[in-house]
């Protein structure tokens, strides 16, 4: 197939326009970009994550020391809060403003 042939081939259609679509959910272009790189930046620290992971995970050493690390501290995550009072100590530290 040539060139003409295979971009004919693969000719993208367009969707909806972006105004449409933020008007249908109530939100500006504006709000649609911010949310958009949010989401990027996310999918971003995620695969940054796991690719440290796997770096970590490839260390046989550290990643017994990490381990050891986490079994140390397990018991001590949510000192002092009972399990019914997560949701209000949630709601609380995302009030704060940093």
């Amino acid at each position: 197939m040539n060139v003409a042939g295979w971009v004919g081939a693969y000719t993208a259609r367009p969707g909806p326009p972006p105004r449409a679509g933020a008007q249908r959910r109530g939100e500006t272009l504006t709000q649609v970009l911010e949310r958009a790189v949010e989401e990027e930046e996310q999918r971003e620290l995620r695969r940054q994550l796991q690719e440290a992971a796997a770096r970590l995970k490839g260390d046989h050493a550290a990643w017994a020391a990490y381990r050891a690390d986490l079994a140390e501290v397990e018991g001590t995550s949510g000192d002092g809060i009972a399990e019914g009072e997560w949701d209000d100590e949630w709601q609380q530290r995302a009030a704060i403003t940093w």
